[in-house]
Parts: structure tokens; sequence; C-alpha cells
């Protein structure tokens, strides 16, 4: 186990048993908050209000001196000179949570992107290569785990699968294919969340990646979709922030 899993899963991972809207909603909320309240706390908002109030009324005066092209660029120079240091004040607050958000992000990803793979659930080994790619590639599985499939695969269209089961547990699937082994870790779980990443890439070889078929999580569920595209966590995640973030500010009267 990681640090991060060290720290975050006690903490998060029971989020994981809500459905996958509310799951998503509430750690957005918390960090919104968070965020929130930082740059309250690290900002001078009686700086940052007389700074806002500038902006908008050079905005202002410069609609009235379109037609004067020299006042014009006056009053538009003093403008970006205001906002130049209305996002100096505002950028302390995001240095300041740019790691933590970055090291959260690393494990909402980790935990979050996809379905863990059940015990004894049926699953699939993918196996994808360059055009052209041609042979067979044989599997090999560990005792304890249920080979579905012929061990011996041929190429075919670009990839070479298998179908498998196991009991909880990690396992490393490792492929032969001409003189070349490739493995992959997987992990089975009965825990929502815990998974290890379904893809790995290839470098330097006619395999370009490895994948194990966990399914992706659509928080707002296989009938919702934009225009074929079904909205995953990070999509989710940024709708929830800017929705708590604007009324957060708005409720606590920030600028």
């Amino acid at each position: 186990m990681s640090l991060i899993d060290s720290i975050f899963n006690p903490v998060l991972l029971p989020l994981l048993r809500l459905p996958e809207w509310l799951s998503i909603l509430i750690i957005a909320l918390v960090i919104s908050v968070v965020i929130t309240f930082i740059y309250k706390w690290v900002t001078d908002q009686d700086l940052m209000k007389s700074l806002k109030l500038d902006i908008k009324r050079f905005q202002e005066e410069m609609k009235k001196h379109r037609e004067d092209p020299k006042k014009f660029m006056e009053i538009q120079k003093k403008a970006m000179d205001v906002n130049m240091q209305y996002m100096k004040h505002s950028l302390k607050p995001t240095l300041i949570t740019f790691l933590p958000i970055i090291i959260i992000f690393a494990w909402l990803n980790s935990h979050m992107a996809y379905h863990n793979i059940d015990p004894m659930e049926e699953f699939q080994a993918t196996l994808h290569f360059v055009e052209g790619a041609a042979g067979n590639v044989t599997i090999e599985v560990p005792d304890n785990m249920q080979l579905l499939s012929d061990k011996m695969q041929k190429i075919d269209l670009g990839k070479a699968s298998w179908k498998l089961k196991a009991d909880s547990g990690t396992y490393v699937l490792k492929f032969d294919y001409k003189d070349d082994t490739f493995s992959k870790t997987m992990l089975v779980s009965n825990v929502n969340g815990m998974y290890e990443q379904p893809m790995e890439l290839i470098k330097n070889s006619k395999l370009t990646f490895i994948q194990i078929n966990n399914k992706e999580v659509k928080p707002f569920g296989e009938a919702f979709n934009i225009f074929g595209w079904f909205p995953g966590w990070i999509a989710a995640y940024i709708a929830y922030s800017l929705i708590f973030s604007l009324a957060l500010r708005k409720i606590l009267d920030l600028y």
C-alpha cells in the first residue's frame, strides 16, 4: 500500500460504498469548502473588494471612451495593472492548495475511475498490438486463477484476449509473445474502489498495451449521456466543484 493510500483509504474508501454520484458530490463539497475558506483566510478581502471595484469602474470607463483610442488605451492599461494585482493576490491560496489537490486527485484516479472486479466475476485480459502484428500469444496464470479460454490465442485484428476469474487477491498475469514476456498486475476485490490501473502501456514493442476490462465509473448512470459521451468522475467532480465554489463565494461574499 502506498503512502497516499495509507492516508486516504480509511477516510475516503467508506464513501465509495455510496452511489457514485453521491460519493463524488460529498468529496467535491468538502474540497470546495476547504479551498474557499483557505481563500478567505489568506487573502485581504477588503483589498480584493477594492481591486474588483476598480476593475469594474475601469471597464465602464472603457465603454464610454470607445471612440477615443488614446483615452481608451490609457484606461485599459490601468485596468490591466489592477487586474494583475488582483490575480497576484488570488494566486497565493492557489499555490497553497495546489499540491494537496494533486495528491487527492491521484487517489481519486486510482480508486474512483473504475469499478473493482469482484471475486469469481468473469473478466477479460486483452493485449493490443501495432497494426500488422501477427502470431500467437500464450498466457500464464497463477494456480489459483481460472483460465476460461485457450491458453494460446492468435492475434486477430491487433488483439488477443482471454477470459478469466479468480477469488480475492493480487495476481500477476504473464504473456509470452515470440521471444518476449510481458506481465500485468491486477487486483480482485469485493471492496469498491480497490483495483489496479486496468491499462499498462508497453514501450519499444509490437505490443502497445495490456488491458483488464474493469468497467469505467459513470456517476450519472448509463441513461445519461451528452451526444454519446458518458461523463466520468472527473467531469462530475468539476461540475459539482463549480456549483459549490460559486455558491460558497456568494454566501461568504468573497471577492
